[in-house]
């Protein structure tokens, strides 16, 4: 679950650079489309993880 939250947080403040919404919207740094792929990614392996770990696959 932990590394669920992380995932959850990195797709988040993508989701804010790109938006240029937020606190983060004063960062110089920018959002990347490929970066937010990436951490969706992340999250889906990690809830797949869950998955698995609790037997839930059908």
């Amino acid at each position: 679950m932990l590394a669920l939250t992380e995932e959850i947080g990195e797709i988040a403040q993508e989701v804010a650079l790109l938006e240029r919404i937020g606190s983060k919207a004063n960062w110089v740094k920018v959002g990347d489309r490929e970066r937010l792929h990436t951490e969706i990614s992340h999250a889906i392996n990690c809830l797949r993880a869950l998955q698995e770990f609790y037997d839930l696959e059908h």
